[in-house]
C-alpha cells in the first residue's frame, strides 16, 4: 500500500490578478491610488488538501486473481475570491471592476450564505445578499468594501479506480485494465456567482441586479470510464 496526504495553508495578496498581456489582467480601479484593489488573488487558496491510497489487493495464486488495485484521490479546496461590483461607472473614472459600499448595519462576515437550490432554474440563489451592498454617491468610489472580499463555494470531489495488470512478457510488458470513477459521490461542485450587484437605470441611477449571487454553473457530475493501457 501507498498513500501519500499533502496540505497547504497559504496567501496570496495583488492588486491585479494576471498581465495585460496574455492573462486578462486588468486597469486599476482608482488610477490615482493603486493600493485601492489591493486583496487577494485570483488563485488564492487558503485551504488546499489532498489525499492519495493505492492498495495492491492481496489476491494471487492464479492468473485471475493476480494484478488486482484500488486507488482513490480526495481533494478538499477553498473557494476562489471574487469581486463584488457595480456593473457601470457609477464614480466617472471610466474603469471596470468598481465597487459598492457596505450597508451600515451589515459585515462583510454575514453576506454570504450559501443561497438555496432553485428546482426551477436549476441554479443556486442568493449565494450571497445583495442588499447589504449599497451605491456610493455618484462620481465617488466604494470605501469600505475591499477587493475580492467574497469567496465563492469550495471543492470536495473523491475519484475512485479499480485496475488490474495482466502480465504480457517477462521483459515488464502489461496490459492494464482500469475502472475509473471521477466525482464518485456526485457532489455538486459550484462555480462562482453572479457578482455584478447594481446594474444601470434609464434615469442615471442603478438598481440591484435580479441575478446577483445567483450561480449557474459547476464543475463535472460523476463521470465513469473504462480503459485499456498498454504499458512496455
Amino acid at each position: 500500500m501507498q498513500s501519500q496526504v499533502s496540505y497547504t495553508l497559504s496567501r496570496c495578496r495583488d492588486t491585479s490578478s494576471g498581465n495585460s498581456l496574455f492573462e486578462g489582467g486588468q486597469v486599476a480601479t482608482n488610477p490615482y491610488d493603486l493600493s485601492y484593489d489591493e486583496g487577494p488573488c485570483l488563485i488564492d487558496r487558503t485551504h488546499n488538501l489532498r489525499a492519495s491510497v493505492v492498495y495492491l489487493l492481496p489476491f494471487n495464486g492464479n492468473r485471475f486473481a493476480d494484478g488486482w488495485q484500488v486507488s482513490t484521490i480526495v481533494s478538499a479546496v477553498s473557494g476562489t475570491p471574487f469581486n463584488p461590483a457595480i456593473g457601470f461607472d457609477q464614480s466617472g473614472l471610466q474603469t471596470a471592476g468598481q465597487r459598492p459600499n457596505i450597508a451600515p448595519s451589515r459585515s462583510l462576515d454575514t453576506v454570504v450564505s450559501g443561497g438555496s437550490v432553485d428546482a426551477a432554474c436549476g441554479c443556486v440563489t442568493q449565494f450571497f445578499d445583495p442588499t447589504a451592498f449599497v451605491l456610493p454617491a455618484a462620481g465617488t468610489l466604494g470605501t469600505s468594501v475591499p477587493r475580492n472580499s467574497l469567496r465563492g463555494p469550495g471543492l470536495f470531489t473523491v475519484d475512485f479506480n479499480v485496475s488490474k495488470n495482466v502480465a504480457l512478457s517477462s521483459r515488464g510488458t502489461y496490459l492494464q485494465l482500469r475502472f475509473e470513477v471521477f466525482n464518485l459521490f456526485n457532489r455538486v461542485n459550484y462555480g462562482l456567482p453572479n457578482s455584478t450587484i447594481f446594474i444601470a437605470t434609464a434615469d442615471g441611477g442603478g438598481s440591484y441586479n435580479p441575478t446577483a449571487g445567483q450561480i449557474t454553473t459547476a464543475l463535472a457530475p460523476r463521470q465513469v470510464q473504462l480503459a485499456i493501457k498498454l504499458v512496455f
